[in-house]
């Protein structure tokens, strides 16, 4: 394209006597080379831009599941695992301690925890991170996390139990008040045991240590 842009600017200068420049012609050309180039970068532009963080559509693509996160899979190596993250959630915003010996460390997407040990993605923590001080039931809020995730069927932080119950009916109970299929385990408050439908959930996690905060 700028091969025949140029060679229909530069035709007149066939015409023209040899050592003799048309000031009009030169200006011409001038003008059209800084229009291609614009016209160029502008077309480059937006392929060269880095990624501005966090948006719906890329945070829509990190599913919580029992094998990983979306497009990130357990077993993963940290590098690529957190390359792959940022690019769908933004950067981190903290590295908490793990709580836990053996190699572990903790990367932070505000309400979701990434855990790595030994240099592979070896699971993950959503939940409230408000409730670090403490978990009571009057304290969850029935609001999404940040960022907003969810399972594959639709849960997410701030749902109810009876919804998790109806989303997942083979639940196993692996603890008061945790309840787990298909490697997640979702995690209710209530201030009644059993806890009813209405209990909220704060916390879905995959292989998290500690394994309760």
């Amino acid at each position: 394209m700028l091969s025949n842009c140029l060679a229909s600017v530069a035709h007149p200068f066939n015409r023209l006597k040899p050592g003799t420049l048309r000031l009009r012609s030169v200006r011409r050309l001038r003008l059209l080379l800084v229009a291609v180039s614009v016209g160029a970068v502008g077309a480059l532009g937006p392929a060269l831009d880095a990624p501005a963080g966090a948006t719906p559509a890329r945070q829509g693509r990190v599913v919580l599941s029992g094998s990983g996160l979306g497009p990130v899979k357990l077993g993963a190596g940290q590098r690529a695992a957190t390359a792959r993250l940022v690019t769908l959630l933004g950067r981190p915003t903290a590295y908490p301690p793990p709580g836990c010996v053996g190699g572990y460390r903790n990367v932070e997407w505000h309400d979701l925890i990434v855990q790595f040990k030994q240099g592979r993605f070896a699971g993950y923590r959503y939940w409230y991170t408000q409730l670090s001080q403490g978990v009571t039931s009057q304290g969850v809020p029935h609001e999404p996390g940040t960022p907003t995730l969810f399972t594959g069927k639709g849960v997410t932080l701030g749902s109810t139990f009876g919804a998790v119950k109806r989303a997942y009916p083979h639940l196993t109970q692996t603890g008061t008040d945790f309840w787990s299929s298909g490697g997640l385990t979702f995690a209710v408050v209530a201030a009644q045991y059993p806890a009813p439908p209405s209990a909220p959930v704060y916390e879905i996690k995959v292989n998290a240590c500690p394994a309760a905060l």
